[in-house]
């Protein structure tokens, strides 16, 4: 079990308000899914968190409470200031208090179309939470058909060292996709240790929801790109050059939702689920 602090915030009409809460935990998400149900406990409404890293428990201030799990404390302090509007990063990532290049309201919706080499081009877009999936089962709707679905996990995660992608060729269809994602959010969606793709062999593009919960699209399809463009337009999106997301420029963490599986769990369950390991051209 290790400790943390995170700050919380939620908004009453003009005026918002910040508060400091702490956690034993056995992960971030597991810290964060009891910090948000301790607020809510003591009446706060939409809790928010904002910002979390590890924290000595000797070093405790003096002026907090313990929730009634004994586990989670929040400090009696509350900090109020005018509401504005602030970008609500995805299940999955969240930022440190150390400081950072950018200031977290620097992070805004938006697109950005990039060339990259070799004639390969990047669409990356910051879109709300709640926008994630529906624009990316449209994104992947104008691929004239579906190669492969996977899952890549991250190295890092529980210090694995090793980047593993886990490769499906049996869902061909968005349908199937949507399904399959749907039906395992917590592993996928809100893991920020995994990045999901479909991949079409058309001009080699790969649809991905980041590890960072961005949309990122890598293709050498000119005319695909034509119409991703018009699907985030259309979303009411704005090109913006560049694109500031928490993958850059921020202090941050990644984390699972308290309900996922963890790395070891995850693999089993997807080789159960049809899932292959890709061990590359070799």
């Amino acid at each position: 079990m290790d400790f943390y602090y995170c700050s919380v915030e939620w908004s009453k009409g003009k005026t918002s308000n910040l508060r400091t809460f702490w956690a034993w935990a056995s992960h971030f998400g597991e810290a964060l899914h009891k910090i948000e149900s301790c607020a809510e406990e003591i009446g706060i409404k939409n809790p928010i968190t904002r910002f979390i890293d590890f924290y000595d428990f000797d070093e405790l201030p003096e002026n907090v409470f313990t929730a009634e799990d004994g586990e989670t404390f929040v400090d009696e302090e509350i900090h109020s200031f005018p509401t504005e509007y602030c970008y609500k990063l995805p299940v999955g990532v969240i930022l440190s208090f150390e400081d950072s290049e950018f200031e977290d309201t620097q992070i805004k919706l938006g697109y950005a179309v990039d060339n990259l080499e070799n004639g390969l081009i990047e669409v990356e877009a910051v879109v709300e939470e709640t926008d994630i999936l529906p624009i990316y089962f449209e994104l992947i709707s104008v691929l004239p058909e579906i190669r492969a679905f996977w899952l890549k996990l991250a190295d890092d995660w529980e210090e694995a060292d090793v980047e593993e992608m886990y490769v499906n060729e049996e869902m061909p269809s968005v349908e199937s996709v949507k399904n399959y994602i749907e039906l395992n959010k917590p592993d996928t969606l809100q893991n920020g240790h995994v990045t999901i793709t479909t991949y079409s062999d058309e001009g080699q593009t790969n649809v991905n929801i980041s590890d960072h919960k961005t949309l990122i699209v890598l293709t050498y399809g000119k005319k695909l790109v034509t119409k991703f463009r018009d699907i985030l337009k259309k979303r009411g999106l704005r090109k913006k050059t560049p694109v500031i997301s928490v993958a850059g420029g921020f202090h941050h963490w990644h984390y699972r939702h308290h309900e996922s599986l963890n790395r070891e769990q995850l693999i089993k369950k997807l080789k159960k689920q049809g899932f292959f390991k890709w061990e590359g051209d070799g």
